[in-house]
Parts: structure tokens; sequence; C-alpha cells
């Protein structure tokens, strides 16, 4: 396992499939530390297919299921994110 700092990786392709869909495929990695890699087995590596939501102009939704590549990676994942907007600067 990894000391120090690390180089967790991370990809998402999306497409637009209407204003308020998007479908997408992500990529999460954690290979291990910035000075050695960790052996494959080790490393965390999983692609999940994706799927957006607009709520409207302040609320958004991500879910994702995927599996995991690698030992080291849970064999089955899902995320959900939900995410508010924030307006910064001017008014």
């Amino acid at each position: 396992m990894s000391r120090g700092v690390t180089f967790s990786p991370a990809l998402k392709a999306s497409y637009d499939v209407t204003k308020k869909v998007t479908m997408g495929i992500e990529y999460y990695g954690a290979v291990g530390s910035i000075t050695g890699f960790d052996a494959v087995r080790d490393q965390q590596q999983a692609i999940m297919p994706a799927l957006d939501l607009n709520l409207g102009p302040n609320w958004e939704f991500n879910l994702a299921a995927g599996i995991g590549m690698t030992q080291g990676t849970d064999r089955l994942l899902v995320k959900m994110i939900i995410g508010r907007r924030l307006k910064l600067g001017k008014r």
C-alpha cells in the first residue's frame, strides 16, 4: 500500500443526450506513489457508465455504477453525487 503523495487519475467522457440528460463513462484509479507505482494487483482501477441529470440552474445529479478492474479494487462500485451550483463573482 502506498504512503505519501499518490497518483490517482480520473477521466470522464460524456455526451449530452438532451439539455437535461448526459450519459458517459468514468474512470477512477489509484496507482500508487508518484515516486513508484504499486504492482497492478494492488492498484485500484474502476470503470463506470454514468448518468448526469441537470435539475435546473442550481442542481445536478450524477449516478454511476461499475466494476473494479484489479484485485485491489472492490468488485462492484456505485456512486451518487448531488451537486449544488454556486454563483461566485459578479451578480
